[in-house]
């Protein structure tokens, strides 16, 4: 009896020490993982890179990036697919913009969370497209994406006052349409909001370290149009 009795108690400190560790690597994790845990360390608010800067200008898909390629050039690329309102196209950028690269068909893979490693042929149509598409690999960042939109309240609460312009109405906590771009190994989250007078951009930079990504900047301003 007295050894039964020990059994179920070591079997019961036992039981108690996994979910103990269980739990503590959970909250671990949680901080570890956190995008904002010190938002202050990865903000910019003045100096900006072109493919953040130039947002107001051309929107949130930028230009067509294969202007500048030939008829039948062959091009690899890595972008974010985007089934887009009037035809598909991979997002990408670089230290000159935000660029979109039209494609001639639909893919079957996720709008604005599928990172494609592509390559394809430049036609040049009314609008050049790439023709011929090989999809390489294919990498879901949806977690990414949904640990930013789930950790922004709490971001933008933080350092809201280093941004907001106190002449606008713009409540900076409403951006609610994330979209994704690609540069080889970086990955930029963002999103804008407007009236007719102020305009709020936002940018999280990643950039992806072995099997995960890790945060490298944080661009944001807030701003009168007509400056």
């Amino acid at each position: 009896m007295r050894t039964f009795l020990h059994t179920i108690y070591l079997r019961n400190c036992l039981i108690f020490s996994f979910f103990t560790t269980i739990l503590l690597l959970t909250l671990s994790c949680e901080k570890k993982c956190g995008f904002f845990d010190n938002p202050k360390k990865f903000l910019e608010t003045k100096s900006f890179p072109a493919y953040f800067q130039k947002i107001p200008y051309y929107g949130v898909n930028g230009r067509n990036g294969l202007s500048f390629f030939k008829p039948d050039t062959l091009i690899e690329i890595k972008g974010i697919y985007v089934k887009g309102k009037f035809f598909p196209f991979l997002r990408v950028f670089d230290d000159t913009g935000l660029y979109y690269i039209p494609l001639e068909d639909s893919l079957s893979f996720h709008s604005e969370t599928s990172l494609l490693d592509a390559k394809g042929l430049v036609k040049k149509n009314r609008e050049p497209c790439l023709v011929r598409i090989e999809v390489n690999s294919s990498t879901d960042v949806s977690k990414i994406k949904n640990m930013v939109e789930k950790e922004y309240p709490l971001f933008i609460s933080k350092v809201a006052d280093e941004i907001h312009n106190p002449s606008s109405k713009l409540d900076l906590s409403s951006v609610e349409d994330w979209h994704c771009a690609c540069s080889g190994d970086a990955l930029l989250v963002f999103g804008r909001i407007y009236d007719l007078m102020y305009e709020f951009d936002i940018g999280i930079l990643l950039k992806k370290e072995g099997d995960s990504f890790t945060l490298k900047k944080i661009y944001a301003r807030e701003f009168f149009k007509g400056e």
